[in-house]
């Protein structure tokens, strides 16, 4: 059979592209599913887009995605949580079709009462999780997150709901009125030009405990010191794609040994996928269990996330869209229903 998928053929060029599907599962832990919607993630796959990849050149052409939501329509005999017809969350890219090995990918069977549109959201939910598991940073702290791209607006929810204190900062007033329709009620813009001010006025005069930079830029780092309390903890989450920067080394140092600051990657992958016993208490499938439970129980809004629901064949559209107008652009669905 044929199934479409979206390719990059070049930088900024997405095509919606047609080639052979293997209908059958190939072994006995394989699940092949039929996509309903996929979400795009504007940090990573922009990044393949526009070919700023900090390791090197990227090759074309290329597939994009990892958050897909779609109707199970094979099982291999050894697959005991999921059964054709099953909806299921998981890791796989844009395609009308995807396969998965259940032991080696995140996946999720879905509950009928939460909608494959909310749903997909769980994939970008989970990226701050991984630092919530390992922070020191407790219920009734302050945390200043930098940059309320879909990444920064959930990590703001997610640690609200966990009992923090949350202050977002983003220079974006359409994605600061975002978060603000999802529920942030601190939110303020940068450059920050009274820091004494902000750390009276949002922490008490202590200063924040924990600072995480979901803006992936050095810029947003140096904001973050400026209102970081002594011995306390800044998280990487969004990676910096381009090399280019005005930001000198002192500027990022400097504060790191005056304030006496731990500087941590938030790189989700720095827990396991699945259980493995008492010596890896969290995992990518509990972050993902964890997530569903916040969506469905509305503790946190991914609905008001969702700028735009376009057609899989409207890709090319949707990406010019999140490069050029950010602002405008945050939460992309792309709907494979109607190919």
């Amino acid at each position: 059979m044929k199934a479409d998928q979206i390719q990059v053929v070049e930088p900024h060029k997405a095509e919606l592209t047609a080639s052979d599907f293997e209908d059958e599962v190939s072994h006995d832990h394989e699940v092949i599913v039929e996509t309903e919607v996929t979400l795009i993630s504007p940090g990573t796959e922009l990044a393949y887009y526009t070919n700023k990849n900090p390791q090197g050149a990227n090759r074309y052409p290329g597939g994009l995605g990892y958050a897909n939501v779609g109707r199970v329509v094979a099982v291999g005999d050894a697959v005991e949580t999921l059964q054709p017809g099953d909806r299921v969350f998981s890791h796989t890219g844009h395609a009308s079709m995807t396969r998965f090995d259940t032991r080696q990918r995140v996946h999720l069977k879905l509950p009928a009462e939460i909608s494959s549109e909310a749903a997909v959201f769980i994939r970008m939910a989970t990226v701050s999780m991984t630092t919530l598991r390992v922070c020191r940073a407790k219920p009734g702290d302050y945390l200043a997150v930098f940059g309320l791209g879909l990444v920064g607006n959930l990590a703001s929810q997610i640690f609200q709901a966990s009992g923090l204190n949350v202050t977002g900062f983003d220079p974006s007033e359409g994605r600061r009125e975002i978060a603000s329709r999802c529920g942030l009620q601190h939110l303020l813009t940068v450059p920050i030009e009274d820091a004494e001010a902000v750390i009276n006025r949002y922490t008490d005069g202590r200063g924040f405990h924990l600072l995480i930079d979901a803006a992936g830029r050095p810029e947003a780092f140096c904001e973050a010191v400026k209102v970081a309390r002594q011995g306390a903890e800044i998280f990487l989450i969004a990676l910096n794609w381009s090399k280019e920067t005005s930001v000198l080394a002192t500027e990022l140092l400097q504060p790191i040994f005056h304030k006496y600051l731990t500087v941590r990657s938030g790189w989700e992958w720095q827990i396991p996928l699945f259980d493995a016993g008492v010596h890896t208490p969290h995992t990518m499938i509990q972050n993902s269990q964890h997530a569903l439970d916040l969506i469905q129980s509305k503790r946190i809004n991914v609905t008001g996330l969702i700028t735009d629901q376009m057609s899989a064949e409207e890709a090319q559209t949707a990406y010019q869209g999140l490069l050029n107008q950010p602002d405008a652009h945050l939460g992309v669905v792309l709907d494979w229903t109607a190919l």
